[in-house]
């Protein structure tokens, strides 16, 4: 990674750490530096910073080389660049402990795998059923709130497709698995059309999630349910 010395270079990390689609950027200072090159080392970065708050050595002896302790002294840089960060509104977690103790571990371990699951979720697709027009601000708005806070992208699934693929499901197959169902469940006040509905809408679901290669689906329940050729809620046959 090499010392950042001045604007230019820190600026070059920068660039290296944003193309190294990184869950973590974890800063341990060891020496004090200008604050505009704190800045240009983490501006406009989508990664969560974490500052280590140690030392290379636990503990001084009574008579320590100055030198020692001079290098020692790594924890003298975090108020400058927590005061970047602060000035800048730059969001970060601090974390304190001894160099050599588990449970400053155990915490960078959980703030790492919380870190690549928020990772995890802006490379995300996710499937959508419904849709809205000029005029319905609350869904719509919400769409642009989902994809600016958490970077997913949402695609949309047409209602029309789904009843084309309901209508193509073969009917042996779905009496077949109805059979299964009532074999080993205590069915109460469900309709045999809604079980059928049910078992015929679950693999048409699993086809779109497939085709379109999303993480998860999000439906608009009452499309489907109102939809002559389809007329069952997803949570049905998800469940």
């Amino acid at each position: 990674f090499d010392i950042a010395g001045n604007e230019a270079e820190a600026t070059e990390k920068r660039d290296l750490i944003a193309s190294g689609n990184c869950d973590l950027l974890i800063i341990w200072p060891f020496n004090y530096t200008l604050d505009v090159v704190v800045l240009k080392l983490v501006a406009h970065l989508r990664v969560p910073i974490l500052i280590l708050n140690t030392m290379p050595v636990s503990s001084l002896a009574e008579k320590e080389d100055f030198g020692m302790i001079m290098e020692n002294n790594a924890v003298a840089c975090i108020p400058t660049i927590t005061n970047v960060l602060i000035k800048n509104h730059i969001p970060y977690s601090l974390i304190s402990g001894a160099i050599d103790s588990e449970q400053l571990y155990e915490q960078i371990k959980r703030i790492a795998k919380a870190s690549s699951t928020a990772r995890m979720l802006r490379s995300s697709r996710i499937g959508t059923i419904g849709y809205s027009y000029p005029g319905i601000s609350a869904i719509s708005v919400e769409d642009s709130a989902v994809t600016g806070h958490f970077g997913v992208e949402l695609v949309p699934i047409n209602v029309r497709e789904i009843a084309a693929e309901f209508s193509k499901v073969d009917e042996n197959a779905i009496k077949s698995d109805a059979k299964k169902l009532e074999a080993r469940t205590n069915i109460v006040d469900i309709s045999e059309e809604e079980i059928a509905a049910s078992l015929r809408l679950r693999p048409v679901l699993d086809r779109i999630v497939e085709k379109y290669g999303i993480s998860t689906l999000a439906q608009l329940c009452q499309l489907l349910v109102a939809d002559p050729n389809i007329g069952i809620v997803p949570c049905y046959a998800n469940t």
